[in-house]
C-alpha cells in the first residue's frame, strides 16, 4: 500500500514536455510576429508615399504661384530637381524607386493635375491632386 502511494506522487509533467510545449509556443510567437511585423512595413512605406506626395504638392502649389501653370510631367521626376527651389529633390517611392505617377493637364500650360501612389496595405491606390482638378 505505501508502494501505490509513491506511484500517484511521482505522476506529473515531465521535463520534456515542458520544453515541447515552450517549444511549440516560441514557435507560434515568432510566426505571428513576422506577419504583423510585415504588416507594420507595409503601412510604413504607406506613410511615407502619402508624405511625400504632399512635399510634392506644396512644391508643385508653390511653383503654380509664380508660374501662374503646373510643370509638365517631365520635370515631376523621381530623384531630380525640376521643382527647384520649391523642393531640392523630388522624392521617390521608398520601395521601387520610381516616380509617383504625375500627370498634369494635357495643355502647354496646365491648370490641375493629379498624383498617383499604389499603396501596398490598401487595394485603391492614393491620388491626390490640385484644388481644381475636374471630376473624372
Amino acid at each position: 500500500m505505501l508502494r501505490d502511494m509513491d506511484d500517484s506522487r511521482l505522476k506529473g509533467v515531465t521535463l520534456i514536455e515542458i520544453l515541447i510545449v515552450a517549444t511549440i509556443i516560441a514557435f507560434l510567437a515568432m510566426i505571428a510576429l513576422i506577419f504583423t511585423g510585415r504588416t507594420q512595413i507595409f503601412k510604413g512605406r504607406d506613410a511615407r508615399r502619402k508624405g511625400d506626395i504632399k512635399k510634392i504638392q506644396v512644391a508643385l502649389e508653390e511653383f503654380n504661384s509664380d508660374a501662374n501653370c503646373y510643370p509638365a510631367a517631365s520635370v515631376v521626376t523621381c530623384g531630380g530637381n525640376g521643382l527647384s527651389p520649391y523642393m531640392e529633390k523630388i522624392t521617390c517611392d521608398p520601395l521601387t524607386r520610381t516616380s509617383y505617377l504625375y500627370e498634369p493637364e494635357s495643355s502647354s500650360c496646365p491648370r490641375w493635375y493629379t498624383i498617383t501612389a499604389q499603396l501596398e496595405n490598401e487595394d485603391e491606390p492614393f491620388v491626390a491632386g490640385s484644388p481644381n482638378v475636374p471630376n473624372q
